[in-house]
This record gives structure tokens, C-alpha cells and sequence, in this order.
């Protein structure tokens, strides 16, 4: 069965190049809390460049701000699930084959190597069993889980890391200057919040960070027998998954589960067509009630994140 919340109007980019970066990931038999990490390759296929994003700070009126803030990266996480859902698309139909004996074309082989590469499945592993894994990770991730996350950990926009470095998501590096230096740091600590081109790619190492690290396994697990039972897939029913996304444990999935139930994210099926004609022309005017704003600390950043 398919993934198809949120809107899925997006069409794939001729282009299907693949850039490089350096990631980081967990090393083997990490602990809950103190999940260590290591630089290693992938490839990933990178988003159309959007829109820069409005200036946050500068709404007075909290509501405007979350509209524009939720209509933004409505558009930017609508497309994400799109490219997912297509990958999905293909994976199952060659499970059906593999399922009804048929052998696989040369290109359908390289279409689940490319998949087993970018979604950390040994290469090693049976047919069977490398589309059984992969199964859990090319899946899309519910809209409203997504934009809680993204602004409490953004403070709607407002953080320092969102303004100057286009991290909405507190994801993490490793490497000296790869980011931002948060205040505070405890002594003897590596670690910046790194800094990317574009919120589009905050939110593609957020995809990509869900949908292999191992910590969210729980998450990937309840999203495949949702799936499987033909269930809706929630952001308030995978919220559970993200427990050690921070320190807060419980405390900060019933923060996101507030921000889903409390902004009505789960009651918007497709939350950016129902802001995007009102609220789309604002982008550009910016807000009609400015003022210079200070940004907001930025949340707890993920315990365990990878960096892609």
C-alpha cells in the first residue's frame, strides 16, 4: 500500500544526478543515550532549489507567521514524500515480481542497489531479505510530523541555527567548521549544528536521517504495519518513534504531539492547499506587521542525527 498523505502534485526533475556528501552515522551497538557517530559517503538525489524563506522574525502576528511557516515547508515536504513514493512505487512492483518468480531486468537490479546504497542496506544481504529492509525505509513520513519537528526545533523559523545556517531540524556535524558553534557547548564537545545551502536540504538530511539511523527503527516499524493493515499513517501515531531524537525522552514527543494537535495538523489532510491561495503572494510582500524580531534559542538538538 501506498504512503499518499499530504499533497503530491510534484513532479520529478528530469535530472536524476546524484551529489556526494559526507554524513554521519552511528557506530554498531550504539547506546540509547550516547549514540556515537562516524563520517562515512552516500549519494542522494537532491531537491529543486525552492523559494528562499520568508524573514520568521519579522511576523508580530503569530498566526501569520505560522502560516507562512506551515504553507513554506508544506511545499517543500509535499515534494520530499513524492520523490519517496515513487522509489516506494518501484520497489513493490519488483517485489511482485521477485514474489511471482519473474527474473529481474539489469535496470531493476541497479534501481535496488542504488536504493540499498542510499538507505544504508547491505548490499550482502538475499533478494528476499534486502527488499524486506528496504520496505521499512522507502516510505514516506507524515506531513504533520515533519512541520512539528521542523518548528519546535526552529522555533517557528526564528532559531539563530535557522536563520543563519538553514537548519530547521538541529541536525548536527562532526567536522571543524561544517556549521554552527552552539552556545554553550560543553567542554571537550566536537560537535556544531550544521549549517546547509537550503531548507530544502535541512529537510532532505531530516528524510534521510529518519529513514536509516537506527534509532528510528521503532518509527519505521509502526509506519510499515500501519501501511500493511491499510491504517492511517499519523504523525501522531509515529511520534512514539522519535524518543531519542532528543534528551527529553517522552517529554518531547508529547511536545510534538501538542504541536500537531494544538496547530490541527492531522485535521488539514493537505495542509499547503488549504494555505497556499491565500497566503502564497505573502511570500513575496513579506509581513504586513514587521519588526525587526530577535530569533528564539533553538531547541534540544537531536541526540543522534545523521548528517547528510
Amino acid at each position: 500500500m501506498l504512503y499518499t498523505l499530504g499533497m503530491l502534485a510534484f513532479v520529478l526533475a528530469a535530472s536524476s544526478y546524484h551529489s556526494i556528501e559526507q554524513v554521519a552515522v552511528e557506530s554498531p551497538s550504539p547506546s540509547p543515550n550516547s549514540l556515537r557517530e562516524q563520517i562515512v559517503v552516500v549519494t542522494h538525489t537532491p531537491l529543486p532549489t525552492p523559494e528562499p524563506p520568508p524573514n520568521f522574525s519579522a511576523y508580530t502576528n503569530t498566526k501569520e507567521k505560522k502560516r507562512m511557516f506551515l504553507t513554506y515547508f508544506g511545499d517543500i515536504v509535499d515534494k520530499q514524500n513524492q520523490i519517496l513514493n515513487k522509489k516506494r512505487a518501484k520497489l513493490l512492483n519488483i517485489e511482485q515480481d521477485v514474489v511471482q518468480g519473474l527474473a529481474l531486468s539489469t535496470q531493476e537490479k541497479d534501481f535496488l542497489n542504488t536504493l540499498a546504497q542510499d538507505f544504508s542496506v547491505k548490499p550482502s544481504l538475499s533478494l528476499e531479505e534486502k527488499i524486506a529492509r528496504l520496505r521499512l525505509k522507502v516510505n514516506g513520513i507524515p506531513p504533520a510530523l515533519v512541520l512539528a519537528q521542523a518548528a519546535n526545533e526552529s522555533a517557528w523559523g526564528t532559531s539563530r541555527f535557522a536563520k543563519q545556517g538553514n537548519n530547521f531540524f538541529g541536525q548536527w556535524c562532526f567536522r571543524k567548521g561544517c556549521g554552527l558553534v552552539p552556545v554553550g557547548r560543553n567542554e571537550g564537545s566536537q560537535h556544531e549544528v550544521r549549517k546547509f545551502a537550503t531548507p530544502a536540504e535541512s529537510v532532505a538530511a531530516y528524510f534521510k536521517n529518519i529513514n536509516t539511523h537506527r534509532a528510528y527503527r521503532h518509527l519505521r516499524k509502526k509506519r510499515e504495519t500501519l501501511s500493511q493493515t491499510k491504517q492511517k499513517i499519523t504523525g501522531t501515531a509515529l511520534a512514539s518513534g522519535l524518543i531519542h531524537y532528543s534528551e527529553r525522552g517522552e517529554h518531547y514527543v508529547d511536545e510534538l504531539r501538542g504541536i500537531i494537535r494544538f496547530n490541527k495538523l492531522e485535521t488539514l489532510p493537505e495542509p499547503t492547499k488549504v494555505l497556499q491561495q491565500e497566503t502564497k503572494a505573502k511570500l513575496a510582500d513579506g509581513p504586513t506587521d514587521a519588526t525587526s524580531g530577535k530569533a528564539s534559542p533553538n531547541q534540544t538538538p537531536p541526540l543522534s542525527p545523521t548528517q547528510q
